[in-house]
């Protein structure tokens, strides 16, 4: 049952960030019946204007882009164990192994944040050590 509850769960904060990633409005025109003709030549063809989806001109930004996603999982994610980690905790009732678990899950996610943040510095110090 845990292990169920845990793959919705895990499935479910996964689908919201794919969602927020790809909810995004694109427009194919400017305005209809402009009379602007300055790519086709007969009057019912219009100029188009790309629109960059990713929203990134250099290859930087859209590394930058994916560290702030993983980052946003990675914080939830250890805000999910923290507190999973606290309820172990609080519903022991004096059972020394589930404290201990608990603890145990605590100290790894407290670990695992400390991990990531670090690695962000260090990445983010050497991209600006050499100006990328």
């Amino acid at each position: 049952m845990k292990k169920i509850f845990a793959i919705i769960l895990i499935s479910l904060i996964f689908a919201s960030y794919f969602l927020m990633l790809v909810a995004q409005t694109t427009l194919a025109q400017d305005e209809v019946g402009t009379q602007d003709n300055e790519v086709g030549t007969e009057p019912d063809m219009q100029k188009s204007n790309l629109v960059n989806p990713i929203g990134a001109s250099s290859v930087s930004e859209v590394v930058g882009k994916i560290i702030k996603i993983f980052l946003g999982i990675i914080g939830t994610i250890s805000l999910i164990m923290f507190i999973y980690g606290g309820f172990l905790m609080l519903t022991s009732a004096g059972r020394a192994g589930q404290i201990k678990t608990g603890q145990q899950t605590l100290v790894w996610a407290s670990i695992g944040i400390l991990v990531v943040f670090t690695s962000y510095a260090i990445l983010r110090f050497v991209f600006s050590a050499f100006g990328i």
